[in-house]
């Protein structure tokens, strides 16, 4: 009779974040209703790797900043002498110029630094303000709460073509 019960199942999704936030197996298994160790380690088998050492994960977590710009460094700091080697084993100085932009905006967004072109805004600032002194267009207000997303505390102004 036992046979046809259900097994439970452990929340994989929930036992990966336990696992990350430094709980051990037993622990995990205690947090999601009683669950033993090894069938907690049983079930998260496929992401040993990248759960081995949950300190290292969170330390990586909290400097990854800080070793994206020692990684650009060394992508920098290499392309003098990979410009003058001859064979092919080297990345290209181009390859290497794409994995140092990729890595610098990566970077800044860790930051929480712009990653936009501002001056292509502030063009589309000007010339939106351009407009509205010259009165083509009449301008619409346009809170924060009607845009989706974080709230940026500001009112921005935008206007219809009526044409």
């Amino acid at each position: 009779m036992a046979d046809n019960l259900p097994k439970r199942r452990i929340d994989i999704a929930k036992a990966l974040k336990l696992r990350m936030q430094g709980l051990s197996y037993a622990e995990v298994g205690q947090a999601l209703g009683g669950f033993a160790a090894p069938s907690v380690f049983e079930a998260l088998k496929t992401f040993s790797k990248l759960i081995e050492n949950p300190e290292l994960v969170q330390g990586f977590r909290d400097h990854e900043a800080e070793l994206l710009d020692s990684v650009r460094l060394r992508i920098i700091s290499s392309l003098p002498t990979d410009l003058d080697r001859k064979g092919k084993k080297a990345l290209s100085g181009y390859q290497k110029v794409g994995m140092y932009g990729i890595l610098f905006d990566k970077t800044r967004l860790l930051r929480g630094e712009s990653t936009v072109n501002l001056n292509s805004l502030s063009a589309l600032v000007i010339g939106a303000a351009k407009d509205i002194a010259r009165g083509k267009t009449a301008p619409v207000d346009v809170t924060d709460s009607d845009i989706e997303g974080p709230s940026i505390d500001v009112v921005a102004r935008s206007e219809s073509d009526p044409s």
